[in-house]
C-alpha cells in the first residue's frame, strides 16, 4: 500500500469487474485495478476496456488529478479507504462488493455501486457514510481475551463467522496447527495466540500477494472472456479494446479543455494582468522568460506558451481568443468521438458476441432436472444444484458433461451445481456471478449464519470418483478457479402458480411477486403465510435449511 503514497491519479477507467486508476507512481506508470468483488492490485499490465459507466464519470470527474495522500484498512475488516486531498474512495471487498466515493471530512457519500440499506447503515448520496459491524480483531486480543471468546466453541467457526478469515484461510490455519477444525480447542489457545503473534512466519507465500491477487484475476478473465476464441472474435475484442481506450482519451481531452475554458473565464482579470505583461515586451524571448521566472510560471518559448493555474495559455492571443481556440478543439474532437462511436456501433453489427440464448425452458410437464435444485439464469441457462449427497452423486455421474461448468465450496455439506452448456456457449459473467451465489447459499454455510462464502469452479475433467469415496464426494484435481465472499441471498417468488427461486438478479427478470431471504433464524411463518397464503408449503422447502431472515417483499 506504501507504495501507492503520493502518487497522481492520471486517468480512470472502467475494467471487467472493476476500475483501472492510471497512476504515476515514482515518476512510472503504474495501473491499480480495484474490484468490488475480487480485491485490488498494481499492475504495469493495462487489461480491456468497457464503456464507462456514471459511477466511472462521477469518480473520474472528482478524482482525476487528485493525489493519494493515504491508503489504510478499516479495523480487521475486508474495507480499504483511499483518500486523496478533497476525497475518500470506500471499497467494500464482501458480499457482491461495493466502490463508494465520499467527501471529506465527514465522508458524505457522493456516489456507489450499491445503494442499499441494512439495519445499521444506509449507503445513499448525501448521507455521512458508516462503517458495518466490525469483526472481532483477533490481533488486538489478549490471551485472556482469547480464551473466553474461544472457550468451548468449534474453532473453525469462530476463524471463519467472527474473525472473518474466510473459509480457504481457515482450512490452512487447521493445517498449519495440526487441528481438527470441528474440534473445541480450549487446551491448544495458548499455541493458536502465539501463531497470531507470529503469523507472517507463517504465511510467507503471501508476501507475494500483489502477483497472487493478479493472477487470480487474469484466470477469471479468461472465464469471463468468450471462450473457445475464434479468429474473429479475437479480432473483435482487439479493435473494440482500442476504439473504447481512443474513446477514453478524448472524452478526457475535451474534459480537460472544457476546464481550461472555465478556469479562465472564472478568473479574467488575473490571466488579463499576466498576459498584459508578456505583450509589453513583444516578442523579447530573454524577456518573457524572465518575466515568467519572476512569476513563477511554466514557460515553454518555442509554442510562446505559459501555464497559468494549471492552464496552458499562447500569450500572443486575447482571453477570448484562448478560449475560441480551446473550444474550436473541443468541436474537433466531439467529430472524433461521433466517429469513434460510429465505428463502435457498426464493429458490433458486423461481429455479434451476444451468447445465443439456451432455449432449454421449463415447461408444464414436470422435467428430469426438477428433481433438483433448478434456476434459469439472467442469460438463460439453465443451472442445476444437489439438494444431498444423494442427489450429488447423480447429477455427476449421470447429468454432467463435457462443456458443462463445476460449482462447488469447501464447507461440508456444499451442492455440487452445474452450468448446463450443450451448445458450448460462452458463458457470461452474469450467470458465473448467480451460480456462485446459488452454490453458497444452499451450502451448509447457511445453516451456521455466515453470511459469504468463498465459492471454485472447475471443469468436468478435473473430477474423478475414486473407490472408497462416500456418496455425494469426488476428488478435484488440477487449478480451481476462485470467486471469493460471496454473499449468501435467495429469492423466492411465484411464477405462473409455480415456485421459483435462486441469485435475485435472475429471479427478478422472470416475476414481480419474491421475497428476498438471507440467512438468519427469524419465525417468519406467520408473515410468509399471508404474503403466500396456500403456496407456503411450496415455498418454505425451497428455504435453505428452513431458516432464514426476510429482507424484503417485492410488488406483493
Amino acid at each position: 500500500m506504501k507504495k501507492l503514497l503520493n502518487s497522481k491519479i492520471q486517468k480512470i477507467k472502467e475494467t471487467h469487474n472493476g476500475f483501472l486508476f492510471d497512476l504515476h507512481i515514482k515518476n512510472q506508470k503504474n495501473f491499480l485495478i480495484i474490484l468490488p468483488k475480487f480485491g485490488f492490485f498494481i499492475s504495469e499490465k493495462n487489461y480491456e476496456l468497457i464503456e464507462l459507466s456514471e459511477l466511472g464519470k462521477q469518480t473520474r470527474r472528482h478524482l482525476i488529478g487528485s493525489k493519494i495522500i493515504d491508503v489504510r484498512q478499516h479495523e480487521f475488516d475486508r474495507i480499504i479507504e483511499i483518500e486523496t486531498t478533497n476525497h475518500i474512495l470506500i471499497v467494500e471487498f464482501f458480499g457482491d462488493g461495493n466502490f463508494i466515493l465520499t467527501q471529506k471530512p465527514n465522508k458524505k457519500i457522493i456516489i456507489a455501486l450499491s445503494m442499499r440499506s441494512w439495519r445499521h447503515r444506509t449507503i445513499k448520496p448525501n448521507l455521512e457514510y458508516v462503517h458495518p459491524p466490525s469483526y472481532f480483531n483477533p490481533f488486538k486480543m489478549s490471551l485472556e481475551q482469547l480464551t473466553n471468546h474461544l472457550q468451548n466453541k468449534e474453532f473453525s467457526l469462530v476463524l471463519i463467522k467472527d474473525f472473518g478469515f474466510g473459509n480457504e484461510i481457515t482450512e490452512d490455519i487447521c493445517r498449519k496447527l495440526m487441528i481438527d477444525k470441528n474440534e473445541k480447542i480450549s487446551n491448544r489457545i495458548p499455541e493458536f495466540y502465539e501463531f497470531l503473534n507470529n503469523i507472517n512466519s507463517w504465511f510467507k507465500d503471501f508476501s507475494n500477494l500483489n502477483e497472487i491477487i493478479k493472477d487470480e484475476y487474469e484466470k477469471e478473465l479468461e472465464l469471463i472472456r468468450n471462450k473457445p476464441y475464434d479468429e474473429r472474435r479475437q479480432k473483435y475484442f482487439g479493435i473494440k479494446s482500442k476504439q473504447l481506450e481512443k474513446l477514453h482519451e478524448l472524452k478526457e481531452e475535451r474534459e480537460k479543455y472544457q476546464t481550461y475554458i472555465n478556469g479562465m473565464n472564472e478568473k479574467v482579470d488575473y490571466f488579463y494582468d499576466i498576459l498584459t505583461k508578456f505583450w509589453k515586451l513583444k516578442d523579447n524571448k530573454e524577456k518573457h522568460e524572465e518575466i515568467a521566472k519572476k512569476l513563477n510560471l511554466e514557460f515553454v518559448p518555442k509554442k510562446s506558451i505559459i501555464v497559468i493555474n494549471d492552464i496552458p495559455v499562447d500569450f500572443r492571443y486575447t482571453i477570448n481568443e484562448n478560449i475560441q481556440k480551446y473550444y474550436s478543439e473541443i468541436k474537433k474532437i466531439k467529430k472524433k468521438i461521433t466517429g469513434v462511436n460510429k465505428a463502435i456501433e457498426e464493429l458490433d453489427v458486423n461481429v455479434s458476441i451476444k451468447p445465443i440464448i439456451n432455449q432449454q425452458k421449463p415447461v408444464d410437464q414436470k422435467q428430469w432436472y426438477e428433481n433438483f435444485r433448478w434456476f434459469i439464469s439472467s442469460d438463460n441457462f439453465l443451472i442445476i444444484g444437489g439438494k444431498d449427497a444423494k442427489s450429488n452423486e447423480q447429477l455427476i455421474r449421470k447429468h454432467m458433461k463435457e462443456n458443462d461448468l463445476v460449482f462447488h465450496n469447501d464447507i461440508t455439506g456444499s451442492p455440487f451445481v452445474l452450468i448446463k452448456n450443450p451448445e458450448k456457449l460462452n458463458i457470461p459473467e452474469q450467470t458465473i456471478s448467480e451460480v456462485a451465489q446459488f452454490c453458497a447459499s444452499y451450502s451448509k454455510a447457511w445453516k451456521i449464519g455466515i453470511q459469504t462464502a468463498d465459492v471454485y469452479y472447475i471443469k468436468p475433467i478435473q473430477m474423478k470418483k475414486e473407490g472408497g469415496l462416500p456418496t455425494g464426494s469426488f476428488m478435484i484435481y488440477g487449478e480451481r478457479g476462485w470467486i471469493r465472499r460471496v454473499e449468501l441471498k435467495i429469492a423466492v417468488g411465484i411464477k405462473d402458480d409455480k415456485v421459483i427461486y435462486g441469485p435475485e438478479s435472475a429471479i427478478k427478470k422472470q416475476t414481480k411477486n419474491y421475497v428476498l431471504i438471507v440467512p438468519g433464524n427469524e419465525n417468519y411463518n406467520e408473515v410468509m403465510k399471508k404474503r403466500f397464503e396456500n403456496m407456503f408449503d411450496k415455498v418454505k422447502k425451497e428455504i435453505p435449511y428452513s431458516m432464514c431472515r426476510i429482507v424484503r417483499f417485492i410488488d406483493f
